[in-house]
């Protein structure tokens, strides 16, 4: 059973924009060919609260809400506009479904789909530039993974080092919702097709000369225990709404040419694993980004 909650709050916030932004980073489609983006920025988003109680029912639901308005604040000038539901359904696996689902993933965290020092993955359903459908699943199956609802001042934040803040890592997983990518990459291999949104290639996360400005971004591929900061969106967050959900205008995609008949399309997962899915006339992909605890 689902049930409708108000149109996200508005959070507090100061418009960043004055600040230097250094680069954003888009998630490509599977096939490498799109940058996604959601059609229509009026998304809902539906909170699975059935199954065991990792927090507090009422704090999930809480956190999910104020992650969701620091996408959607009035204050960013974007079309982003979200809904937040809840579900007391149990949680299931991802699935294209045209639900855009919230969950703790407490059942099982296995290889190839789920890594270890995961610590939340979202995946993305796209149809050429087009994203269709999104899922976040929270890692509450690992018991080194302790979930908290930090409070907001970050000296007392600080002092819960052995908390991750849920707050903190639904805003990091929105922005994949939202087609957004790391912006920088973990381990050796630099990501397939992206580039950041000057035509530059993508750092690594190692890189000494990495700007602070980029470890610091909500979404950084990491997450340490202790922090809030990644609550609030940086400057290239708040540019990228910008650029790519403008009030006032639709969202720009780009489409992949029409075909004719029902397509079977399976989207590459980290592993090797795949997703399928059938659409009439056209190929559904999916991709899933994650982030790491630090």
């Amino acid at each position: 059973m689902r049930r409708a909650l108000v149109v996200l709050a508005v959070v507090s916030f100061s418009p960043l924009l004055a600040a230097r932004a250094d680069a954003y980073v888009r998630t490509r489609s599977a096939d490498g060919m799109f940058d996604v983006i959601w059609p229509d920025p009026n998304i809902t988003l539906t909170v699975m609260t059935g199954g065991p109680a990792v927090v507090p029912t009422d704090g999930f639901v809480d956190a999910a809400t104020k992650a969701a308005g620091a996408w959607s604040d009035p204050a960013l000038d974007s079309s982003v506009a979200f809904t937040v539901t809840t579900s007391t359904d149990l949680p299931t696996d991802p699935a294209y479904d045209h639900v855009n689902t919230i969950a703790f993933r407490t059942t099982s965290w296995d290889p190839p789909d789920y890594l270890p020092g995961e610590l939340a993955v979202t995946t993305v359903w796209t149809v050429g530039g087009r994203i269709v459908d999104t899922d976040t699943e929270i890692n509450a199956f690992e018991p080194d993974v302790m979930w908290g609802l930090l409070p907001d001042d970050k000296a007392m934040a600080a002092a819960f080092t052995n908390e991750v803040d849920l707050q903190n890592a639904i805003t990091h997983e929105l922005g994949h919702a939202l087609g957004l990518d790391h912006p920088c990459y973990l381990g050796n291999n630099a990501p397939e097709f992206e580039m950041n949104n000057e035509g530059g290639p993508v750092p690594s996360c190692s890189d000494p000369n990495l700007p602070a400005s980029v470890r610091d971004a909500t979404m950084y591929p990491s997450a340490t225990r202790g922090s809030i900061g990644e609550r609030t969106l940086s400057p290239d967050e708040v540019l990228a709404m910008h650029d790519l959900y403008p009030a006032g205008r639709a969202p720009i995609v780009e489409t992949a040419p029409a075909t004719g008949g029902c397509d079977v399309g399976g989207g590459s997962r980290p592993g090797g694993a795949l997703a399928a899915t059938l659409l009439a006339a056209a190929i559904v992909f999916a991709r899933r980004r994650r982030i790491l605890r630090g």
